[in-house]
């Protein structure tokens, strides 16, 4: 990194601490960062072996992490981001289906890369990007476009959806279903959440209502829907990186690693010629400008920087403890604590209050509960230290949130971040 305010001076970029978990905690901060303050320069391979220029200014393309749904609940928790998961088989090509959730959800990134909004962190794994996706023109020739106002034929839409492995039934309920009913066409394509509701007129498409299975209710009106059908045995051999805009980058996490677990992924496949080898995966990644995090720094002859960012002690599992080391850590720093629950976010926040703590509560889409614990003190501070603890279940015994156990947190482990402010 050429410039980069967490550790001005430093050579290495990396991280120190525990894996897996941890791994969302390091880079969320850093990815909040690029996002959040667009003077931050970054000076990184740019894929021709030479030094891209700043990143930092317009972030037009996507950045794609290879780590997955820690980190995609992670990024929910502690950023404004969204990001997008594009997840990896877990079946044989010969026992895919289409109504398969992860057919549906590669579809769907596929199609949102395309868009005129395309996402701005797509998180995804070395074995996702081993598995061929269809190419561009393969998408194009199986999509069908209604837009309201238009003309279509509902018989010759039908026979498309049937010899495209669509079921047609009284009422939908799951992906790949459709149903005509006179002048209403209910389709439920694949990549989509719900399914959607076509009025007609004749001929003509008078209305299209996204509604909700359950009840059929309305969700949202819209203007015009993109139904795309693909077989989930498809013979393409496209990679993910064909989709991405350009501008796009990586962050590969422990990219050794990644490369042995596609190596690992390869071997227990019957058919492995199907799929992309690792070498050839990651190819097509370093054609793209990249930022490679690891906990050990490898030899380069690129820029490099050290993240200030290392485990400290284990806080203890009694929660009075826990009090008084919260109590002390709070002094000179900001500390935010990650529950499981809400009713453990409020036993320690009870707990905080009784010690002059102040607490704030936030809620994070009703499955995890953040809390900020925080004393006036670290705003004097010359430079702004945060530590993350993340509520652990039980070392012994496993917690029963429906019955909680009074007076116990269980384990916390600790993860500090000290950064110089930017």
């Amino acid at each position: 990194l050429e410039q980069f305010e967490y550790a001005p001076g430093r050579s290495h970029f990396g991280g120190k601490g525990r894996e897996a978990n941890e791994h969302g905690i390091v880079f969320l901060h850093l990815v909040h960062r690029l996002f959040r303050r667009p003077e931050i320069r970054l000076a990184i391979d740019d894929g021709h072996g030479e030094h891209a220029g700043p990143l930092g200014g317009q972030f037009d393309g996507q950045m794609v992490i290879d780590d997955i749904d820690d980190l995609v609940d992670d990024l929910r928790l502690f950023c404004e981001l969204t990001a997008e998961r594009f997840p990896a088989w877990e079946s044989l090509p010969s026992e895919r289906v289409i109504h398969d959730e992860v057919f549906g959800d590669r579809v769907r990134l596929l199609k949102l890369l395309l868009g005129n909004d395309p996402p701005k962190v797509v998180v995804t794994s070395i074995q996702s990007l081993l598995q061929p996706v269809p190419d561009r023109k393969a998408m194009a020739r199986q999509t069908r476009s209604l837009q309201t106002g238009s003309e279509i034929a509902v018989e010759e839409l039908s026979k498309w959806l049937v010899c495209n492995g669509f079921h047609n039934t009284s009422a939908v309920e799951l992906p790949g279903e459709f149903s005509v009913r006179g002048g209403i066409v209910d389709i439920f394509a694949p990549d989509w959440y719900d399914p959607v509701r076509v009025e007609l007129f004749g001929d003509e498409i008078e209305s299209i209502r996204r509604f909700e299975v359950s009840n059929q209710r309305s969700l949202a009106t819209l203007d015009a829907v993109d139904v795309t059908i693909l077989q989930p045995d498809f013979q393409d051999r496209a990679h993910l990186t064909d989709f991405l805009p350009g501008g796009s980058w990586f962050l590969l996490i422990e990219p050794d690693e990644l490369e042995q677990q596609g190596r690992d992924y390869l071997q227990r496949l019957e058919r492995p010629q199907d799929f992309h080898s690792v070498s050839a995966a990651m190819a097509q990644v370093l054609k793209f400008p990249s930022v490679v995090a690891s906990a050990v720094a490898a030899g380069s002859f690129e820029t490099t920087c050290q993240l200030k960012i290392e485990s400290v002690e284990r806080f203890s599992g009694d929660i009075n403890k826990v009090r008084d080391e919260l109590d002390a850590a709070g002094s000179k720093q900001e500390v935010f604590v990650v529950c499981q629950t809400e009713a453990e976010a409020d036993r320690l926040a009870e707990s905080a209050a009784a010690q002059a703590l102040r607490a704030r509560l936030e809620d994070a889409d009703a499955e995890l509960t953040a809390m900020s614990l925080s004393l006036e003190q670290e705003r004097q501070a010359a430079e702004d230290t945060l530590t993350l603890l993340a509520g652990a279940q039980a070392a012994e015994e496993e917690v029963d949130h429906n019955h909680p156990v009074v007076g116990y947190l269980g384990d916390i482990d600790v993860f500090r971040h000290s950064c110089a402010p930017v």
